[in-house]
């Protein structure tokens, strides 16, 4: 089941990057062509920022050793464990900053009144970052080997 998990896992990250590839397409050729008039925004890099941010998310999240985590260790102990938390705490930090950023501009650049054209881009850049965060968190779980056996300590 867990292997399973961890294709699903990557198929989400690759879902989630071809929609928003699939947005900056559609509107750079077929909405351009269609009708020039359209008022929707260019693409430009910085619309790239969040789904770069989510996916130094998926990354850091990722990275860590889940072995190393101690139930019983805190912020100030020597222990390693509790440096995997906070570094768990800041890598789900930059992964919730990249939605935050996403819908955020799918709010201010891609919906009406700011644009009258097609809201696609605004609407494939939020799912393109709750697609990875859930690939983060599936990815996360799958590499976890001790699920719940923490708890049966105490």
């Amino acid at each position: 089941m867990k292997e399973a998990c961890g294709y699903i896992a990557g198929l989400m990250f690759g879902v989630g990057w071809f929609l928003w590839i699939d947005a900056h397409v559609y509107l750079q050729d077929y909405v351009k062509h269609q009708n020039p008039l359209d008022e929707t925004p260019k693409i430009v890099f910085y619309y790239y920022i969040p789904g770069l941010v989510a996916t130094l998310g998926l990354i850091m999240t990722n990275v860590i050793n889940l072995e190393t985590l101690n139930p019983y260790s805190w912020v100030f102990d020597e222990n390693i464990g509790a440096r995997v938390r906070i570094w768990l705490f800041f890598s789900f930090f930059v992964s919730f900053c990249g939605l935050v950023a996403a819908i955020w501009m799918m709010a201010a650049i891609f919906m009406p009144p700011a644009n009258r054209g097609d809201q696609w881009p605004g609407i494939a850049m939020c799912i393109q970052n709750v697609l990875i965060l859930l690939s983060s968190l599936l990815l996360l779980w799958t590499r976890s080997e001790r699920s719940g056996e923490e708890y049966q300590q105490l």
